[in-house]
């Protein structure tokens, strides 16, 4: 089911389904979030729990016992219930039943709030380990964002000058020390290239300086998202696709390393929850 939310001139639409917000409008009727063409990318904002990118063969061992969590974990495949509904907001919720018991152990509550502003968005991230023993995850947002025109015409705007390597993909689906690129060389701007995204897939940035990152055109119109809290950036785009977005992503958490043990507890960026304690992490876009 989908729920319309409105504050001024800005709508949004969200879903049950994976707890997405799928459509941001201004009062124009322009469209910043990708629309999902299910031939190049057939999602537009899902959210990533409890891991973020690939475990090694799907796999993480969690008290020495191996558990099946794929790309991305769950959440994004998953119906949520509403909690809230108001004119501007919506929550909703994700709780542990038998069927996330088997590959996540655990008793969890993830509320998922997205609140439509006068000039864009903002969601939160709360989890709840609503067991009785310590709770690892990983979290994190994966929005879309339309680039009209020529993708060439796009970069992205560092909130401070970075002096940053990205770290890739290597051919075991993995990141590690061995594999990055020398990617921000003392500079705030990253001009956008189909050529980078087909050639790597995606940009893995880790502890930046900047807090903030913008979306800019020619014009400097576009959007800045502001993710403080979150660790790790990524930047992605379809590969070989030549589609017109572009994907800014705030992680607490990140795919494989390739010397990670394999415990879940070892991941980067993992939190840990004792019984009953609550996390909650937000990010928040601004039309520029």
């Amino acid at each position: 089911m989908e729920h319309t939310i409105k504050c001024g001139g800005m709508t949004a639409v969200c879903r049950d389904f994976g707890a997405e917000l799928i459509s941001l409008k201004d009062v124009s009727g322009k469209e910043y979030i990708w629309q999902a063409e299910p031939d190049v990318w057939a999602q537009h904002n899902p959210v990533l729990f409890p891991v973020v990118g690939r475990t090694v063969k799907d796999t993480v061992r969690i008290n020495g016992k191996p558990y099946n969590i794929g790309l991305h974990g769950f959440a994004c495949k998953s119906a949520f219930s509403v909690k809230e509904k108001r004119d501007d907001s919506i929550t909703f919720e994700l709780r542990d039943c038998e069927e996330t018991f088997s590959n996540y152990p655990f008793r969890f509550s993830l509320c998922v709030t997205h609140r439509v502003t006068e000039n864009g968005y903002a969601t939160e991230f709360s989890v709840t380990n609503t067991g009785c023993e310590d709770m690892p995850f990983c979290i994190g947002a994966h929005p879309g964002f339309n680039c009209e025109g020529n993708f060439e015409d796009w970069c992205i705007v560092f909130e401070k000058t970075e002096d940053a390597w990205a770290y890739i993909l290597n051919d075991k689906e993995c990141l590690s020390e061995k594999d990055r690129e020398y990617t921000l060389p003392n500079t705030d701007t990253l001009h956008l290239a189909h050529s980078i995204f087909d050639r790597v897939d995606t940009l893995h940035f880790r502890e930046l300086k900047s807090e903030s990152v913008s979306l800019v055109d020619n014009n400097n119109h576009g959007v800045r998202v502001d993710f403080k809290g979150f660790p790790m950036l990524g930047l992605w785009t379809a590969v070989g696709e030549n589609a017109p977005y572009i994907c800014i992503e705030p992680w607490h958490g990140c795919g494989a390393f390739e010397d990670e043990t394999g415990e879940f507890t070892d991941k980067p960026y993992c939190i840990v929850l004792s019984p009953n304690e609550n996390k909650k992490l937000s990010y928040s876009v601004t039309i520029i």
